[in-house]
């Protein structure tokens, strides 16, 4: 929180600044002098608690009668965004031919305002999974060009995640889109885990 108040005091030096937190008096107290003796920026603020401010002009000998003191309440800033993460269930889709396709979406309903898509990573019990890029098909998992290869017990890559949605960070929401490497066992979802930021 910045904090801006008349700095024409006569008095030498400078303010004290006083910061209380709302039902727990005064946390913080600075002493400001110097050319931008007018502004302080306050950190270390708490999510949640309202804030008070007292600015007072400030010498030797405590504080001047004759110069007023700002009082603002004021509300500390919301939390800053974090990266989460979340288990997402690619479903498998009926072929009749061909490589076996995975759909999924994340979020799986509705929307994440301001969300974006951070990394996609694949346990090392699954198989290894081929994105569809921009464009492609389904048919083509067989072509390199056509796929992003998501192997067992790794991560999505920035440049990859560029490759298939644009950005390396692209805004929720996402679809997915993949085939599996082709294996013994044929699975009706494979799981991915999905980290996002909002």
């Amino acid at each position: 929180m910045r904090v801006h108040w008349d700095n024409k005091s006569k008095l030498a030096m400078g303010f004290r600044v006083r910061i209380y937190a709302s039902g727990m008096g005064y946390i913080q107290t600075q002493i400001v002098n110097g050319p931008d003796r007018g502004n302080l920026m306050v950190t270390g603020l708490s999510p949640g608690l309202e804030y008070g401010v007292a600015v007072e002009a400030w010498d030797y000998f405590g504080t001047s009668d004759n110069d007023s003191k700002l009082f603002q309440t004021v509300q500390a800033p919301a939390d800053a965004p974090t990266d989460r993460t979340f288990d997402l269930n690619l479903a498998r889709q009926d072929a009749t031919s061909g490589p076996i396709p995975y759909l999924g979406r994340f979020p799986t309903w509705g929307d994440i305002p301001g969300g974006a898509l951070r990394g996609v990573s694949l346990n090392a019990a699954w198989p290894a999974l081929l994105f569809v890029k921009p464009g492609r098909a389904t048919s083509e998992c067989n072509n390199p060009d056509a796929v992003v290869r998501l192997a067992p017990g790794a991560s999505l890559s920035a440049d990859e995640l560029t490759e298939l949605y644009g950005s390396a960070n692209p805004a929720l929401p996402v679809v997915f889109l993949a085939c599996a490497e082709p294996t013994a066992a044929v699975y009706n979802w494979i799981p991915v885990r999905v980290t996002y930021r909002s």
